[in-house]
């Protein structure tokens, strides 16, 4: 597991996006809710989609930032063979993930959200 400040850079913090949103169907029952050169986050559930209030990218200080409609309780994030790298509580409706963290690829990003008792299922794919 990566050190604690890696953690805190992970869920805390606040930041502004530089990148416009954009949101195009895909197939199957996903639904990409950002795309640009460097990410694409994507919903599995299109029916989940409408819980995820925006997605940005900014790409001056490597930071993907998710907003929620409802409070996320619990992250998980597993890596593209669907190892669990972190599981940690956020209690906000904004998480700033810290994109230098991770490899190339995909990577699962599971939300608990308050009031559910299942996870939203997300997948970012970081291609840089």
């Amino acid at each position: 597991m990566k050190n604690a400040i890696t953690i805190f850079t992970l869920i805390l913090g606040f930041t502004f996006s530089l990148s416009a949103n954009t949101t195009n169907p895909v197939k199957g029952d996903s639904e990409i809710i950002f795309e640009n050169v460097d990410v694409q986050y994507l919903v599995e559930s299109a029916e989940e989609a409408d819980e995820i209030v925006s997605a940005t990218y900014n790409s001056t200080n490597e930071y993907f930032n998710i907003t929620t409609e409802k409070m996320i309780n619990f992250v998980q994030i597993l890596d593209a063979e669907g190892n669990l790298e972190y599981q940690l509580p956020v209690g906000s409706k904004k998480l700033n993930i810290a994109m230098p963290d991770f490899t190339k690829g995909k990577h699962k990003i599971n939300l608990l959200l308050e009031g559910g008792d299942i996870f939203v299922a997300t997948e970012l794919v970081k291609k840089f």
